[in-house]
């Protein structure tokens, strides 16, 4: 069962890079598909990793504006979204503020 754990997680990390990889070339396009793409890719990481999500929580918690533009998206998000989101708030629990 833990070698399970662990390929699902190699899995989402794999996914995760490959999804930013991908998006950082679209990014320059007239549509903005490549920042959709970066942002799913980040939210794979944050659920697939605990060191991602630990470096978005610091992001976060060193730069007010970047934690003000993830509450403000936190808030027109889908409630399972907010919630991966959320769990990377500089303290613990978006909620809280």
């Amino acid at each position: 069962m833990h070698f399970v754990v662990l390929a699902l997680r190699l899995a989402g990390v794999v996914l995760g890079v490959t999804l930013i990889g991908v998006g950082v070339p679209l990014f320059i396009m007239p549509i903005p598909l490549g920042l959709i793409v970066i942002a799913l890719g980040v939210l794979v990481l944050i659920v697939s990793s605990r060191q991602a999500a630990d470096w978005v929580r610091q992001r976060r918690q060193r730069n007010p504006g970047f934690d003000r533009g993830m509450r403000k998206a936190e808030s027109a998000l889908p409630r399972f979204i907010r919630s991966i989101l959320g769990s990377t708030a500089p303290h613990g629990d978006s909620a809280e503020r």
